[in-house]
């Protein structure tokens, strides 16, 4: 005990702050804990869930012309339990697709005039694909990957107005951006 005029300083203690500061530690120790047990099932969980075959349908961005590359998987052995009228609709699209995928893609130039039909017809076969890929019960999904090479900003913007079109929300989309290739062949 120190006297009235006494000249020592009291001792300061550092234990109620230490101990509040380890008690602290302990439990966020045991919530993280806790968290990642939680996560395990969740992985477990997911790991049950059926995964669904993604493919990209792939449409470069280019300042004077767009390229589409269509996927070459064969639709037909993924969905090969429609009927007759689902199966010749497919097929339509894959002889479309293997002539586009034969040439290197299909070149849309802007100039003189530019496609967009060619260009909504190969997003509605994406999306139909999409859709009756639901229906059935097919784990099989394709979605657009845009490849922005340099100068195709427009480009990238114009393709992506048009797949924000409500007609095209069974449509993923994602973003690659590409090396300037000056030596692709424009006579497409």
């Amino acid at each position: 005990m120190l006297a009235v005029g006494s000249s020592r300083k009291p001792a300061l203690e550092l234990f109620p702050f230490i101990s509040l500061f380890l008690c602290v530690i302990g439990v966020l120790a045991f919530l993280q804990n806790l968290l990642v047990i939680g996560d395990i099932g969740a992985t477990e969980e997911d790991a049950l869930q059926p995964q669904i075959f993604q493919t990209a349908y792939r449409i470069e961005a280019m300042s004077d012309r767009i390229v589409l590359h269509p996927p070459d998987t064969n639709l037909g052995e993924i969905y090969s339990n429609l009927n007759l009228e689902e199966l010749a609709g497919l097929n339509s699209v894959q002889t479309n697709r293997a002539r586009s995928t034969e040439s290197s893609g299909k070149t849309l130039l802007f100039e003189p005039s530019f496609d967009e039909l060619s260009l909504q017809l190969a997003l509605n076969e994406v999306s139909s694909l999409n859709l009756l890929a639901k229906e059935h019960g097919i784990e099989y999904e394709e979605f657009v990957l845009l490849s922005v090479h340099s100068g195709g900003s427009d480009t990238y913007h114009y393709l992506s107005r048009i797949l924000d079109v409500p007609t095209f929300k069974h449509i993923r989309s994602g973003l690659e951006i590409g090396q300037s290739d000056t030596s692709t062949d424009t006579t497409q």
